[in-house]
């Protein structure tokens, strides 16, 4: 999920992932979303945690490390 810079905390991301949320649920295969986020990525990290998602693990990759952050309350 990229944001152009100008656009940031105008609640365009928020709306990106609330449609891609809204699309999952009880008559669609995919109930959960998932999000790997760079490790030093705090506002990443906390843009996630204000959509309702969860870090779940961590993904140690050859040059830098990953969080993965889950999203299972779609509807």
């Amino acid at each position: 999920l990229f944001v152009h810079p100008e656009l940031q905390r105008h609640g365009v991301g928020t709306t990106m992932l609330d449609m891609l949320v809204a699309r999952c649920g009880p008559n669609v295969r995919r109930r959960t979303v998932r999000c790997r986020v760079l490790d030093d990525n705090l506002v990443g990290h906390l843009f996630l945690r204000h959509c309702g998602f969860q870090a779940m693990a961590v993904e140690h990759g050859s040059e830098r490390d990953y969080y993965v952050f889950e999203h299972t309350g779609c509807r």
